[in-house]
């Protein structure tokens, strides 16, 4: 390992990625106990580091799902709330937040909440189109243009994974509720086989 990178006494890394656009562009996530989660970015495949702070959420830390397959400076990342104390129905809260940073991660936009695990996210191979789901949540689905996103009808309760290739959209059930631990769809949005 030829360069080292200092963060700080007890940094835990959460994430590190690459940007597909350019190879000397990674971003590395992560957080200091009881301290913000941190964004380091750097533009010369680490050597020199820019660092960021991200506390939209606390100490909760921030995984980078992808990055724009074209644009290094766009980015998406996942907030992981572990639930405390159930809260009654009507008073629950989103626990699961995914995020797009525009500018190389110094900012950060909530795009998607739910209450539940989010423990699927897939960008599309050209980057125009995004997928997320977790167990009993079901499977959404958006332009990365607009955002919006919208339930699609998969045969999944138990959604662990998502990827996306250029033959479709691999999702990983789980096979006592699925009945299946790995089904795709070829047009993306129909029924996983």
């Amino acid at each position: 390992i030829g360069d080292m990178l200092s963060v700080g006494e007890g940094f835990i890394p959460s994430t590190v990625e690459v940007a597909p656009a350019d190879p000397q562009r990674i971003y590395v996530t992560g957080a200091i106990e009881n301290e913000p989660s941190l964004v380091l970015r750097s533009e010369d495949g680490g050597h020199n580091w820019t660092r960021f702070p991200f506390d939209a959420y606390g100490s909760l830390p921030l995984f980078i799902s992808a990055i724009d397959p074209v644009d290094p400076n766009l980015l998406y990342a996942r907030i992981d709330n572990q639930p405390g104390t159930p809260a009654a129905p009507a008073q629950r809260q989103p626990t699961d937040h995914l995020l797009v940073s525009r500018d190389g991660g110094e900012s950060w936009q909530t795009v998607f909440s739910l209450d539940g695990d989010l423990y699927g996210f897939a960008l599309s191979p050209d980057g125009t189109r995004i997928a997320t789901g977790g167990p009993d949540l079901g499977v959404y689905i958006a332009s990365t243009s607009d955002l919006d996103f919208q339930p699609v009808p998969a045969p999944v309760r138990g959604l662990r994974c998502l990827r996306w290739t250029n033959d479709g959209l691999l999702a990983c059930g789980q096979e006592t509720l699925d009945g299946w631990t790995v089904g795709r769809s070829e047009e993306h949005t129909s029924e996983l086989q």
